[in-house]
Order: structure tokens, then C-alpha cells, then sequence
């Protein structure tokens, strides 16, 4: 309940933006306690900065069974917060596209590590569903997420999508397609300022 106390008392700061990402009654247990923590602890003197992001995901492996599909057509637009707390740790969240999950998902992970390599930083984050490489400042920033803890039900995403888009719909088609690679290999590129797209698929599925 303190989260929410903490939401109302300080949303002048922005913290709202924090409420319309999450949903806090959906959230796993595990993440709703950390999110709480965090808020509790850290929140009330944390700069946060909010980027609208492109999420892209790769394109099929070649797989005879689907069809190619272009790249902006596997991008999503989604709002990638960056939290900075007043101890100098940073983390970022962002809510996974719903025509890949099926449902709502939101990612929080915290940077480990930082490096700096050719003059350039590399931020290694973790989270409860993977881990992420994030090369350069936060305004440009190139992200590859992988999700290996990530479940998606089949079920769910063609749930969603059914009610989402017109059936037949070239969309829809090309969701359907998205959607089975995203399971089969969940990973996908966050970018904060947008640029050709470097993911590659991480695996060879079976479709």
C-alpha cells in the first residue's frame, strides 16, 4: 500500500508516469515488492526520464514456413523509462509490446556494470526476466534485451491479436508472424533515438 501512498504524495515529480506504465493489481508478487521497495527507498529524490523507444524484433530465420517481414513493421513504439536514484543506480522499464506477450508484461532491470569500450559506455542490466547490453547515453541508446524467463502462451497472443485486428488483415498476418519468432526467441532492440536496426535472431527455432 505504501507504493501507492508514495504515487499520490510525490506525482508531481512524475512518478504518475510510473502508474500508467504498470498496473500495479497484475504485477507478479516478486516485481510488485522490488517496484515498492525501489519507490519507498529511492523514488522520492530519483531523477526520472521518460523516452518514447522503439522495441524491434527480429526478422524470421529464414524459416520457409513464414514470410520475411519488413523492419518497420517489427517495430513497436513504446515508453522506455530511466530511473536515477539518488545513490547513483540506475534502471530502466518499459511494458513489452502486447501482440507479442498476449498480455501485459513489463520489463524492470538495473544496471550491474558499466564499461567503457572504444570511448564508448556499455551498461549491463538484470532483471527478474533477463538481461540487457545498452551501448551509449540513455537520450541514443542502443538496447539488446534478451528474455529467456520470459512465458508466452501461444493462446494468449492469438487471443489478443484476434480481438485487436480485423481478421485477414495484412497486420494481423504479419503479427501472427512477429509473434512466433518473439516466442520461439525472445529478445528484441530498444532504441531511444531511432536508427537502422542491429538485432539478429539469437537462436534457430523450430516452427
Amino acid at each position: 500500500m505504501y507504493c501507492y501512498y508514495r504515487l499520490i504524495c510525490i506525482k508531481n515529480n512524475r512518478l504518475q508516469e510510473i502508474s500508467s506504465i504498470l498496473e500495479w493489481d497484475k504485477l507478479p508478487m516478486k516485481m510488485l515488492l522490488m517496484t515498492s521497495l525501489l519507490m519507498w527507498g529511492n523514488f522520492a529524490k530519483a531523477q526520472l526520464t521518460s523516452f518514447q523507444a522503439d522495441y524491434i524484433v527480429p526478422d524470421s530465420f529464414n524459416n520457409a514456413q513464414l514470410s520475411p517481414v519488413p523492419e518497420d513493421a517489427r517495430r513497436f513504439s513504446v515508453t522506455y523509462l530511466v530511473i536515477k536514484s539518488e545513490d547513483g543506480s540506475e534502471s530502466a522499464l518499459f511494458t513489452l509490446p502486447r501482440e507479442l506477450t498476449g498480455r501485459k508484461v513489463t520489463t524492470l532491470m538495473t544496471v550491474t556494470k558499466k564499461e567503457m569500450v572504444n570511448n564508448e559506455v556499455i551498461k549491463t542490466l538484470e532483471g527478474d526476466l533477463g538481461t540487457a547490453t545498452c551501448k551509449g547515453p540513455w537520450a541514443t541508446t542502443v538496447c539488446l534485451y534478451h528474455f529467456p524467463k520470459l512465458k508466452i502462451d501461444p493462446t494468449e497472443v492469438n487471443q489478443y491479436l484476434n480481438m485487436t485486428y480485423s481478421s485477414n488483415s495484412s497486420r494481423k498476418l504479419e503479427l501472427e508472424s512477429i509473434s512466433k519468432v518473439f516466442g520461439c526467441d525472445p529478445i528484441g532492440e530498444i532504441q531511444t533515438l531511432k536508427g537502422p536496426a542491429s538485432v539478429a535472431p539469437s537462436a534457430s527455432c523450430e516452427l
